[in-house]
Formats: structure tokens, C-alpha cells, sequence
């Protein structure tokens, strides 16, 4: 919605809200920083995932979940992976925001969140397999929109 900027370090997510205030070239802005812990302790971040709402954040990492952020309740926490999966590598929303999508490694599947219930409801399996034949999990996730 172009009025914030999200950033993540090993443990925080940083909300920066930015207020353009004039019309100007180039215009004035102030912007104030506002800092979540997810309270996963440390961990290595993948990817930063914006939902088309500009409401819900994720975050993929090392972890066995998706670290999560709300930007209206300004709610950080956790989508815990079933199944086994030990991280979620990549992923990408669909256009309305109801659903996420994650590469998670473990299970080698690409898993389907709903971020209303905020729950793992989908291991959908790919069967990747690396050249010598075992299973890999998929490195880069994408939703296509229609």
C-alpha cells in the first residue's frame, strides 16, 4: 500500500511506516521503524514474502515453520510445517492473500497455508529428485496468477 517497508534479521521483523508529505520532487517524507520479535529465537532468513493485501508478511528460514506478520494487528508469530518438514525454502501468495504457498525441505513438497486459519492444510508432493535419483526439495516456489 506503499506505506510501509518490511526488513528481517535473525530474529526481528522491522515495519517501517513512511508518510509521504508533499507533493514535491523530490517530496518530503518521515517515517518511524517498528520492531517484532517472532519469538523463534535465532534464526537464518530465506525469503521475505509481501501478500497483494499488504497486510500478512512471511518469512521463510531454517526453521520448521513460517514466521509470520500482521500488519494491521502488528502480530508477529509462527505457521508451523506438518508432516515432517524440517524449513520452508521459497513461496509466494495467491492474488487475493487467502493462501500461501512454500517449498518446505523435509518433505520434499511444496505446502499450502491458509493465512485465515493460519494453519498447514495442503502437502502437495512434487517428487524432485537430484541426479543421482533421491528426493530434493523444490528451491524456488512461485504462484502464477490467473
Amino acid at each position: 500500500d506503499s506505506t510501509h517497508v518490511f526488513a528481517v534479521d535473525t530474529a526481528n521483523l522491522f515495519d517501517v511506516s513512511v508518510n509521504v508529505a508533499s507533493p514535491a520532487c523530490p517530496p518530503s517524507l518521515t517515517n518511524s521503524l517498528a520492531t517484532f520479535n517472532f519469538g523463534a529465537g535465532a534464526f537464518v532468513p530465506g525469503q521475505l514474502i509481501v501478500a497483494g493485501d499488504g497486510v500478512h508478511v512471511f518469512v521463510t528460514s531454517d526453521q520448521p515453520s513460517v514466521l509470520t506478520y500482521n500488519a494491521t494487528t502488528n502480530l508477529a508469530g509462527s505457521v508451523a510445517l506438518s508432516g515432517g518438514a524440517t524449513s520452508a525454502t521459497t513461496g509466494g501468495t495467491t492474488l487475493d492473500s487467502a493462501q500461501l504457498y512454500v517449498g518446505a525441505a523435509g518433505t520434499n513438497d511444496v505446502h499450502r497455508i491458509d493465512v485465515g486459519t493460519g494453519l498447514d492444510v495442503q502437502a502437495i508432493p512434487v517428487g524432485l529428485k537430484k541426479p543421482d535419483g533421491s528426493a530434493h526439495a523444490p528451491d524456488l516456489v512461485a504462484v502464477r496468477p490467473r
